[in-house]
């Protein structure tokens, strides 16, 4: 499936940017290469970028795009999907097919359907797209469709809450370095801060009814010459220093005083950040005592990681999970063929992409970057070939 797109999109200037690996297991290509778009003349960075080239070539086969036109219901004739109902600026129109292919993004941007899992948002900073609101669901659920398996939560690493740019050094530093004590709403280390996949980061958290990260002042003399070791994917490239740290904090403290607080004391911190001083006192106790062995008896942090928390002022930053979109709630088959709640397919009716059930369970385990934009483009794929091969 990506041989086939980067056939498509590398004529154009498209593709893969580099070719990264995690954890030292297999290397993928992910990072997308900006894209000069000759017809409106600006350069699109990300996923952007392939789309436009994308939107392109389908124009150039004549096929037609029709955009602010929503599909709000599908047509069911006898038990078969024949088209949609869509909203356009002139009204519902009706829209007759063959095949519906679904792929919509998963239900990420809709508290509605989140809050319907049980699951709390509070702690949560939406980074998807826009338009991922679970129309797929709605409508294949009015089609019949059944659900089989988990629906999970893509939840991905960790920031201080939007709008805070993944890209500035202090949220960086408060979420992404491991010389950091973060402790839960109780005041209690909880964690491991060297934690290497991001989704294990961000599970860690959601158990937890608050996440805060804290340092001292001679950490944030430290940050402003240190050279980052794991950096933000193409927001800040591993090795870059963080010289903007304190700037970065004293803006916080000003702008987000609710996110990022400063105390002269551990006590006046405990305060800001609404836990038991004591609980809090005791945790930095215990951790400065494991700084000074060398050695993080209770977590396992490596001790090069160890800095002690000991010169006012002292710092907490508010760490939210990153919420990508969600995995699951629509059946399908290796064919992409939509199932019913019988167990039988759904004629004209394909899915593909993160609204699909069976990807991942209940969590999203996945350490592997581009996993789910592969699943999407492998699927969306399949999708497109079996319901031409119907027609």
């Amino acid at each position: 499936a990506i041989d086939w797109f980067l056939d498509l999109v590398e004529p154009l200037g498209g593709g893969f940017d580099k070719i990264i690996g995690h954890e030292g297991v297999l290397s993928v290509a992910h990072p997308y290469k900006p894209v000069y778009i000759e017809k409106t003349g600006e350069t699109l960075e990300r996923g952007a970028g392939q789309i436009a080239l994308l939107e392109q070539i389908a124009q150039e086969r004549n096929i037609p795009i029709y955009l602010s036109c929503p599909a709000r219901k599908l047509i069911v004739t006898d038990g078969a999907v024949t088209g949609v109902y869509a909203e356009s600026e002139e009204g519902i129109i009706q829209i007759n097919a063959k095949a519906v292919i679904l792929a919509c993004g998963g239900f990420g941007n809709n508290p509605d359907m989140i809050d319907g899992m049980g699951r709390d948002m509070s702690q949560m900073s939406y980074c998807g797209c826009q338009g991922c609101t679970g129309d797929a669901l709605t409508m294949a659920y009015e089609a019949g469709a059944g659900h089989r398996g988990s629906l999970c939560l893509m939840l991905m690493g960790c920031t201080l809450p939007m709008p805070v740019s993944l890209g500035d050094h202090i949220n960086q530093a408060f979420r992404n370095e491991p010389y950091q004590l973060w402790v839960n709403g109780d005041g209690r280390r909880f964690v491991t801060e060297d934690i290497p996949v991001m989704t294990q980061i961000a599970n860690a958290m959601d158990l937890q009814a608050a996440t805060w990260s804290i340092m001292d002042d001679a950490t944030v003399d430290f940050y402003q010459t240190y050279h980052t070791i794991k950096g933000s994917g193409t927001f800040i490239v591993a090795g870059s220093v963080l010289d903007q740290t304190r700037a970065g904090l004293e803006e916080m403290l000003v702008s987000k005083p609710e996110y990022v607080v400063k105390g002269d004391t551990l006590e006046e911190l405990a305060e800001k950040i609404g836990c038991d001083a004591a609980a809090l006192k005791a945790t930095v106790d215990r951790y400065n005592e494991l700084c000074d062995g060398g050695e993080d008896l209770d977590y396992g942090k490596p001790g090069k990681y160890l800095r002690k928390i000991a010169t006012p002022p002292f710092y907490a930053g508010r760490l939210v999970t990153n919420l990508l979109t969600t995995d699951g709630g629509v059946h399908i088959d290796e064919d992409s063929r939509v199932i019913d709640v019988d167990g039988n397919v759904i004629p004209g009716l394909f899915l593909a992409g993160t609204d699909a059930d069976g990807f991942c369970g209940e969590t999203y385990g996945v350490n592997l970057p581009g996993s789910a934009q592969g699943m999407g483009l492998t699927f969306g794929r399949i999708a497109a070939k079996n319901a031409c091969a119907d027609l």
